[in-house]
């Protein structure tokens, strides 16, 4: 299996694992910015608007080498799950949110075309499967742990958790993902 695919699977993870685990941790995010749960409910909403504010991304950054923008990503994953660890109030934990959300329907739109393109000839479904399978691995065991870990610790350690685990999968994609044509 080629390197760079873990790497895409480890960027997969981070997105995933950002997305749901505010479900497992709700309760304590709540009690720990002073809102109901319906209203932390916001939370899970600013980050799928952010989604989609994201997409904007390859519609403007199209011409961008796909590698360049996978790291950018992970840059924008990380920084917005440490500014989540650290939101001192309910108003920005929603912008915080609202951050962490905007790669991730970009980054998997991107990544699949660069799986396609690093797996062997006839392979490329199987190599897209790879990179789809952190997103799996981020809500079987990764949402788990980190709910685990928000009990344990603070709800704020799951944040920590992600944002490191983002800026390791900067680093995987850096050191293991080739350079692969910009679609124009």
């Amino acid at each position: 299996m080629k390197k760079g695919l873990l790497a895409l699977a480890a960027g997969a993870f981070a997105l995933g694992f950002a997305e749901f685990v505010v479900m497992g941790i709700i309760t304590n995010i709540a009690a720990g910015v002073g809102v109901t749960v319906p209203e932390a409910g916001g939370f899970i909403s600013a980050y799928a608007i952010g989604v989609c504010f994201g997409t904007l991304i390859l519609v403007f950054g199209h011409s961008i080498a796909p590698k360049r923008l996978l790291m950018l990503f992970m840059l924008i994953c990380c920084a917005g799950n440490a500014l989540a660890a650290v939101a001192p109030s309910a108003g920005m934990l929603t912008v915080a949110r609202f951050i962490s959300g905007m790669p991730h329907g970009a980054f998997f739109g991107t990544a699949t075309i660069v799986a396609r393109e690093l797996a062997d000839k006839g392979q490329e479904s199987r190599a897209v499967a790879v990179m789809v399978l952190g997103q799996t691995l981020a809500n079987t065991i990764g949402v788990p742990f980190g709910t685990l870990l928000a009990g344990m610790l603070s709800w704020r350690a799951a944040f920590v958790f992600v944002a490191a685990w983002a800026l390791c999968s900067f680093v995987l994609i850096w050191r293991l993902v080739p350079q692969v044509q910009a679609v124009e």
